[in-house]
């Protein structure tokens, strides 16, 4: 009989509490990880780190909906990952170990961007923004001028950034959050994820298959037509050209134009993706629904699957530090690492 992923995390829930980064640590401590592991083309493996944040014991019950949101690297050994009651997590080994850090909020978090390994921000419900300059130590809240749900963020420098969420919200600051102003995004759809190359060039998308563009820092926002009515999920763009857009319905969309037009490929599942990444022009991932896992090596013309499908397991978000660090995450606290055999 097949187990779920969720059944195999609770009852092989290998989880330690440690006084790392000033939280809760989660420690492998069995090499029967690799029991769990799935293998795809060109001999990748996704192998599941313990349950974040850690549960002890083995009645755990996880509400609907609950689990990690988000996940972000600075480079090869530092990551973040945020989720729901206001979870996050700090790496400082390239996703091998994470540890708890204390946010003092219980509203769900979706957004994570960092531009150094001590520089962050997380957002989330309520119009949620806190701030850390101390890598996770402590948090300043900053103040948000709606109290809409925020469901993305992108900084791209320490000054500049964006947040995008609930009913069209694009929100954006010049001065490290200190201040955050609304931007008109032309749109009321639901905005989930947001994507810039730079301080001027930058795309939102959402429901109903939106997708936004500005190219002079968010003073202006214009549409994009899409060509679907999907919700799109996530986006994801290497230069002012290159882009990919993912969502329901196995969609995934790509530009070579910058979004003058959008091409919908063949992703080879009907699941509903909700993040994509790539790491150069040729290699990239999307996530999703049943657990999905597809993988291209040709730029986004063709996609195989990298991992079996569970239908317990729904990955939210994938980021790579570098060809051999990759970490994918979902509901119930999974984290997929990545691995080349």
């Amino acid at each position: 009989m097949k187990l779920s992923w969720l059944v195999i995390g609770v009852l092989l829930a290998w989880a330690g509490i440690g006084p790392a980064c000033g939280g809760e640590q989660a420690t492998p401590t069995a090499p029967a990880h690799q029991q769990l592991s799935s293998s795809g083309p060109g001999g990748a493996r996704w192998v599941p780190r313990p349950q974040f944040p850690p549960q002890l014991g083995f009645a755990v019950t996880v509400p609907p909906g609950s689990g990690l949101n988000d996940v972000v690297f600075v480079d090869n050994k530092t990551g973040y990952v945020v989720g729901t009651d206001g979870t996050v997590g700090i790496t400082t080994d390239g996703g091998a170990t994470w540890s708890k850090l204390n946010t003092n909020t219980a509203n769900a978090l979706h957004g994570v961007s960092a531009v150094d390994p001590r520089t962050v921000w997380v957002v989330g419900f309520f119009g949620t923004i806190l701030h850390s300059t101390d890598g996770g130590q402590t948090w300043q809240p900053q103040k948000s001028p709606t109290p809409n749900p925020m469901y993305a963020i992108q900084m791209v420098d320490s000054s500049t950034g964006w947040i995008v969420g609930l009913g069209g919200t694009i929100i954006h600051t010049r001065d490290g959050g200190s201040t955050w102003a609304r931007q008109e995004s032309g749109t009321t759809s639901t905005l989930r994820d947001v994507a810039f190359v730079n301080a001027q060039e930058g795309w939102a998308v959402g429901d109903g298959g939106a997708i936004v563009h500005t190219s002079d820092g968010g003073n202006t926002w214009s549409g994009q037509a899409s060509g679907v009515t999907a919700d799109l999920q996530g986006v994801y763009f290497l230069d002012a050209s290159n882009g990919w857009a993912v969502g329901n319905g196995g969609t995934i969309l790509h530009t070579t134009d910058g979004g003058q037009t959008w091409t919908k490929v063949d992703s080879g599942v009907n699941v509903d993706f909700n993040g994509v990444y790539f790491l150069d022009a040729t290699n990239g991932w999307a996530v999703g629904g049943r657990g999905a896992i597809v993988a291209t090596t040709d730029g986004g013309g063709t996609w195989r699957e990298q991992k079996q499908q569970d239908e317990g397991v729904t990955l939210r978000r994938v980021h790579f530090a570098d060809p051999n660090t990759g970490i994918a995450v979902g509901n119930n606290g999974l984290i997929l690492a990545y691995t080349r055999q």
